[in-house]
């Protein structure tokens, strides 16, 4: 199952997608994905559905600037704010409802 999700990073909104497993008993571990530098989530989201289907969860975003994402100057490759970005993401995720918090990979 996917939703629509999105959290601050900096002074910027990034959107993205939470997938979550079909059939899961108790917190599960989540895997934060999201494409190097010029990407958009659109071309990672085959693999979250891989690891959704295999029992784990997945956030995949937009970088700042890229895709659904805000951020100026657009298509602009900022690796800080990136790095910056994937912190965010990480500890969004340790708030989501039946996500294991110790158990968040990239």
């Amino acid at each position: 199952m996917r939703v629509d999700v999105e959290f601050t990073s900096g002074a910027v909104s990034l959107r993205g997608w939470l997938y979550r497993p079909e059939q899961a008993s108790g917190p599960v571990p989540l895997v934060v994905m999201t494409h190097g530098f010029a990407g958009v989530k659109e071309w990672v989201a085959p693999f979250a559905e891989v690891f959704s289907n295999a029992g784990l969860a997945c956030l995949v975003y937009d970088h700042p600037g890229f895709g659904t994402s805000d951020g100026e100057p657009r298509f602009e490759v900022d690796p800080f704010a990136q790095i910056e970005g994937y912190r965010d993401a990480i500890t969004f995720a340790q708030t989501l409802d039946g996500i294991d918090p110790e158990r968040i990979g990239i």
